[in-house]
């Protein structure tokens, strides 16, 4: 059996990839990355790292640049299996060849699936690609959903380090020929799984990310042991638990349960360092109407049950303004610029009038919501002269109210006296915090001052 992988990053090589292999298949990576390309075709293999110790050597078949069509089509017409993991975004570019491919197939049957966070992920392909194929090809393609999860880290090299459990369901419905190989699970209702995921993996992981970056947290595990966060993060799953039941009562109501549960228990592994920055990355996809973030909130508002944890985690996602280590982060900043985040969230299904809407925006003006950041100042002036009036200057078009701590002293960021009888200088380590509109972009410029290592 030959498989054919697009996409070699973080969940093709520390999810796809081995279990594919596991299940007998010969894998073909496809990548855009020439740089990575070049690294896998040399070595050929590269290594899984679980968190429990276990060490797993994964064999590359072979490693062919997105750009080099003619292989990557000969390497599709024969293979049993084609997969994608490469971002929703992307897979309208992978249709042609893919189409190219399977037209070209010598397989009696040839399963398509897209192992992308969007709902639907295959189907969504399947409309990219068509399925007229004409009559050059007596090929059978199923396009099945899937639903795949696994929390992967890079690590050096070529390698990745991952949790040990993983996800790797496919909807039995749309499968074609015999059935896939141990490691791969069909299921019967593969939208119950899905929504189940995106509710209580996803969604609970990005609402433990955004609360942690207003704490000022750099990793997952450090952001869920904090009390207010695992309350607030605690209800929202116990919220999802109940929706989820009531909505897809096939599934089996103790297996939701223990996923909510297994999902905070993953969270706070600490030999899974994962970024903060990254959990929260893209946060505009992750506002959409039907999304992780929104799309429970508004289903606890039908509800009827507790509202006011989702609304702080909305609240925290509007605040990540100036962010700019956030992927994504700009794109959400120009989107509140332009339209605020109350027309944000109408855009979005939320009406004016939603009890949504107003939750949000008490935990908007609500001044104890503060951002705090703690940093060892860099900039050989210290907190002196120049950037002490670069940060007066900026906090005199911001609407946030930010404080500058060193020790016992306390400092208002937007009064130069103030700032400058703080008497902090380089080496010194001082606590930066802010509430209020623009907070956080306020912060994240007075920490570009501090850390600044040029001459003033």
């Amino acid at each position: 059996m030959k498989a054919v992988v697009f996409g070699g990053g973080n969940i093709g090589r520390g999810l796809v990839a081995p279990v594919l292999q596991s299940a007998g298949f010969e894998t073909t990576i496809v990548d855009a990355d020439t740089d990575l390309i070049a690294r896998l075709d040399q070595s050929k293999t590269f290594t899984v790292l679980h968190t429990d110790g276990h060490r797993e050597v994964v064999v590359v078949s072979e490693a062919i640049k997105a750009q080099d069509e003619e292989r990557v089509v000969a390497a599709i017409s024969e293979a049993d299996l084609i997969a994608t993991a490469v971002g929703g975004a992307i897979l309208p570019i992978l249709a042609n060849p893919i189409r190219q491919g399977l037209e070209a197939s010598t397989q009696s049957f040839v399963n398509v699936i897209a192992c992308e966070n969007t709902h639907p992920n295959s189907a969504l392909l399947k409309e990219l690609i068509g399925t007229d194929f004409g009559t050059a090809t007596s090929v059978e393609v199923g396009f099945p959903e899937v639903v795949v999860d696994r929390i992967v880290i890079p690590a050096d090299g070529l390698d990745v380090t991952v949790e040990p459990m993983f996800e790797f369901l496919v909807d039995m419905n749309e499968w074609v020929g015999k059935r896939p190989p141990e490691g791969i699970e069909l299921v019967d209702d593969v939208d119950a799984y899905v929504t189940r995921k995106l509710w209580l993996v996803n969604g609970l992981h990005v609402a433990t990310a955004l609360k942690g970056l207003a704490a000022g947290y750099e990793f997952i595990h450090e952001a869920i042991a904090d009390p207010t966060i695992n309350a607030d993060v605690g209800v929202i799953a116990s919220n999802m638990v109940s929706i989820l039941a009531s909505r897809f009562p096939q599934m089996d109501a103790r297996h939701i349960e223990e996923t909510a549960a297994a999902s905070l228990h993953r969270f706070s592994d600490g030999s899974i360092a994962d970024p903060l920055i990254r959990v929260a990355r893209n946060p505009v996809q992750k506002l959409a109407e039907q999304e992780r973030i929104l799309g429970p909130a508004l289903a606890a508002v039908e509800a009827g049950l507790p509202i006011e944890p989702h609304a702080r985690v909305l609240a925290a996602a509007f605040q990540i303004r100036g962010r700019t280590t956030i992927q994504g982060a700009d794109a959400l900043d120009k989107i509140l610029q332009e339209k605020g985040w109350q027309q944000m969230m109408q855009e979005q299904g939320v009406s004016p009038d939603s009890p949504l809407m107003e939750a949000v925006e008490e935990e908007m003006s609500d001044d104890s919501a503060d951002l705090t950041e703690t940093i060892v100042i860099l900039n050989p002036s210290g907190l002196h002269a120049r950037p002490a009036s670069q940060i007066v200057e900026h906090m005199k078009s911001s609407e946030s109210k930010v404080t500058i701590q060193k020790g016992e002293k306390t400092a208002d960021a937007g009064s130069i006296l103030s700032v400058l009888t703080l008497g902090a200088s380089s080496g010194d380590e001082v606590t930066i915090s802010g509430s209020g509109a623009n907070s956080a972009e306020a912060i994240e410029f007075i920490k570009s001052v501090l850390l600044s290592e040029e001459e003033e």
